[in-house]
Order: C-alpha cells, then sequence, then structure tokens
C-alpha cells in the first residue's frame, strides 16, 4: 500500500468522524435552542402576569 493511499484512507475515515461530530452537535444545539425557545416563552408569559 503506498503512502498516498494510506493517506487518503485516512483522510476519509476523519471526514467521516467529522461528519459524525457535526451531526450530534448540531442536533445538541437544535435542542438547546429548543430549550431556550421554551424557556423565553415561560418568562414572557410571566412577566404578562406580573
Amino acid at each position: 500500500m503506498s503512502v498516498k493511499s494510506l493517506e487518503i484512507q485516512i483522510k476519509e475515515l476523519v471526514d467521516k468522524e467529522l461528519e459524525k461530530i457535526i451531526i450530534q452537535a448540531r442536533k445538541e444545539l437544535e435542542e438547546s435552542i429548543k430549550e431556550l425557545d421554551s424557556q423565553l416563552e415561560k418568562l414572557k408569559q410571566y412577566l404578562k402576569g406580573a
């Protein structure tokens, strides 16, 4: 196996892992945004009643 083919395989593996990490991070970010939206809405309702 040549060095070039090893470099390509390593790059492909790294790219796949980075894609997994990005997908998971995006999912967690979306969940956090939903939670913040929910808390903001609760705060708005509380302030309306105050």
